[in-house]
């Protein structure tokens, strides 16, 4: 892989971090039961490391990475991603701990609503590391897309592990006496997830199509169409309806969602260097006018 290709594959992977780890915070504050939670913890945090490992392979060392941080008292956006991504695994190693060492729930919300503040942040900070560059508006719609694309990979991860072992670890947890230790009736945080989920993907939805409007179709229009909106959004709303009757098709939306948010990934790509090469029409244009 060539260090553009290594870089998308870095980020995706934050922003996949970034969704899953803040959806943990989330179902904690649902009162999920706590194995969930401890897998999605696991989950987030091997993202985080697996994109900081790929960034080092893009530019050449682990001592090069870590002085991408020393920008960030700068405002640079790439240095303020790496460091929440880094500040993301923390959390989630962090909160994984304190989930099979600690029964103070205190210490859990804590952990909880600093991961959902982690989270948004890292996400919604990739996309305006993806806008870099971009002449149009579309630098204010592609964080949102981001932010959105991230949110709904980590619904997702959570109604997979749901389907998976959420029913089994709500029984073997149900029987706490605390009731601050229990965890909310499975048919009412399903309920609230799903909502959420299709909540995400209308918010989804519309930011790609505010974003290719404002881009005014430049770019890999195939790509677009077909990758993020039929396959990346489309695709999940219809999990994410039957997932109620049948769970195991959220696996069928997370990879349409991983499918699509890549897409999305290369598709801003695409579109800042089409945006380039009309400026450099129009400049060739200009001249050869004058």
């Amino acid at each position: 892989m060539n260090a553009l290709t290594l870089m998308t594959v870095y980020g995706f992977l934050a922003d996949c971090g970034a969704g899953v780890l803040a959806v943990t915070g989330l179902v904690g504050l649902l009162r999920a039961p706590n194995k969930v939670k401890l897998i999605l913890a696991i989950i987030a945090a091997i993202c985080m490391v697996c994109g900081v490992v790929t960034l080092s392979c893009a530019i050449g060392g682990v001592t090069r990475t870590f002085t991408i941080a020393t920008n960030a008292v700068h405002g640079s956006p790439k240095s303020l991603e790496f460091v929440f991504a880094i500040l993301g695994f923390i959390v989630a190693v962090a909160y994984a701990i304190a989930l099979v060492r600690s029964e103070d729930t205190r210490v859990h919300k804590a952990f909880e609503v600093i991961a959902i503040l982690v989270g948004v942040a890292l996400a919604a900070t990739s996309g305006v590391v993806a806008s870099i560059g971009h002449i149009t508006w579309t630098s204010i719609v592609l964080p949102a897309a981001y932010l959105c694309n991230a949110l709904a990979i980590g619904v997702a991860v959570f109604l997979c592990i749901y389907a998976l072992v959420g029913k089994q670890a709500a029984d073997a947890q149900e029987s706490a006496e605390d009731d601050e230790l229990a965890v909310a009736p499975n048919s009412k945080l399903l309920k609230i997830m799903i909502l959420i989920a299709f909540v995400i993907l209308v918010l989804q939805a519309i930011s790609l199509v505010v974003l290719v409007a404002l881009a005014e179709f430049i770019g890999d229009q195939v790509l677009f169409w077909l990758g993020c909106m039929v396959v990346g959004t489309l695709v999940p709303v219809v999990c994410t309806y039957v997932y109620q009757k049948q769970r195991l098709v959220a696996f069928v939306s997370l990879i349409c969602l991983v499918i699509g948010g890549y897409c999305l990934r290369i598709y801003a790509s695409s579109l800042g260097a089409a945006g380039l090469s009309l400026i450099a029409s129009a400049i060739a244009r200009s001249g050869g006018a004058g």
